[in-house]
């Protein structure tokens, strides 16, 4: 659900020294409730303001601050399913596709058939040698 941004983007040009590490606030998500979520959320931004803290690390606090409704109202639904990276990195692989082929073009069984076929491909394709070992030698992931 939230976790600090340490991406390239943010530390490329910017220094970071605080006076006192960052303390472990562990992750939001394995919080048992959305109060649990909110106090640990205030916490570290008083975190901050006590050590000063640089605005690479205040600001996306900040933000999650402004829309932190948005994200403890996924505590009202305990059962549902969560995104992953790996079904994000499958998504993007699907939106690189839709547009190399300019979307969807002619009937709507084309445009079915396009998306099934892609999905074969990338059901069948074989994976790369550090995937298949991984794997136990599984080539592909119609195989598991």
């Amino acid at each position: 659900m939230f976790l600090l941004k340490s991406g390239t983007e943010q530390r490329r040009n910017t220094k970071i020294s605080l006076s006192k590490p960052l303390p472990s606030f562990g992750i939001a998500i394995m919080l048992k409730n959305k109060y649990a979520f909110s106090q640990r959320i205030r916490r570290l931004i008083e975190w901050c303001k006590e050590n000063n803290a640089p605005d690479v690390i205040v600001n996306p606090i900040i933000k999650l601050r402004q829309h932190i409704a948005d994200y403890k109202s996924a505590y009202d639904h305990p059962n549902a399913l969560r995104t992953s990276n790996m079904l994000d990195r499958l998504m993007q692989r699907m939106d690189r596709h839709l547009f190399s082929t300019q979307y969807f073009h002619g009937t709507k069984p084309a445009a079915e058939l396009s998306i099934r076929g892609w999905a074969l491909i990338q059901n069948f394709a074989p994976s790369n040698p550090r995937t298949i070992h991984m794997h136990n030698g599984f080539q592909s992931p119609a195989e598991g």
